[in-house]
């Protein structure tokens, strides 16, 4: 029988939310530098193809015990 492997990816989402995501790097980065402006710390995970940068988004997971806080300046942030 092969042991299975923790998965520390897995710990990790297990603390945190999956805020939004955004098929434009720049749009994540900027609403990351928002929220970051507000203390509340974000991590970018980018799931694009490195070849096919319209293939795949780009994900910003945040601390659960911001969520509420998180999830209301999102909705006031107007991105067109």
């Amino acid at each position: 029988m092969i042991p299975q492997l923790k998965n520390p990816f897995n710990r990790f989402m297990k603390d945190y939310f999956k805020l939004c995501g955004f098929n434009d790097s720049v749009k994540a980065a900027m609403v990351a530098a928002i929220l970051e402006e507000k203390d509340i710390p974000v991590n970018i995970i980018n799931k694009q193809d490195s070849n096919y940068v319209f293939l795949g988004e780009s994900e910003l997971w945040i601390p659960l015990v911001f969520k509420e806080e998180a999830q209301e300046i999102v909705k006031q942030i107007q991105l067109n």
